[in-house]
């Protein structure tokens, strides 16, 4: 075996080892979420926090559905799951990472309208309505963007 193999088998391994590690710091962010917004009153009245939540359920489902295949794509060198699981796969990669992006962009104009905009209307305008809105449009939207064009060839 040569050197190059013996480096290109470690980094593989390596690539493993972050993806599980990845997958075990997504999983105790999300728990972390849900018991903030969700067991103390005060943590749920704060309105970000479903955006940060969403975030992070989509990068948790990044670190399941899409980040294992990858790691073992890696190490062995090949797909081995056939054409159409590739292509979901891929679709499901994009989506994920495009809801993560849109999760980002609506936390940052949240943010953006509590402190800056009109600080002393923002409970009033940011309704559960709005917000159940922004996160459908964050999760609705890549799908457009990632199933129909790659499905489609």
């Amino acid at each position: 075996m040569t050197l190059i193999k013996i480096c290109n088998k470690a980094y593989n391994v390596l690539m493993q080892l972050r993806a599980s590690e990845n997958f075990y710091t997504k999983c105790s962010s999300l728990m972390a979420q849900c018991y903030c917004s969700t067991e103390y009153n005060r943590y749920r009245k704060i309105k970000t926090n479903y955006f940060i939540v969403s975030l992070a359920f989509a990068d948790l489902l990044v670190s399941v559905l899409v980040m294992p295949f990858g790691a073992i794509e890696l190490v062995q060198d090949i797909w081995a799951y056939g054409e159409m699981f590739c292509l979901v796969r891929t679709s499901l990669d994009v989506l994920l990472t495009t809801a993560s992006i849109f999760h980002l962009c609506c936390i940052s104009l949240d943010r953006y309208y509590a402190i800056c905009c009109q600080p002393l209307v923002y409970r009033n305008k940011m309704t559960p309505l709005r917000i159940a809105l922004m996160l459908g449009g964050c999760w609705v939207l890549p799908m457009f963007i990632s199933f129909l064009p790659i499905m489609q060839g």
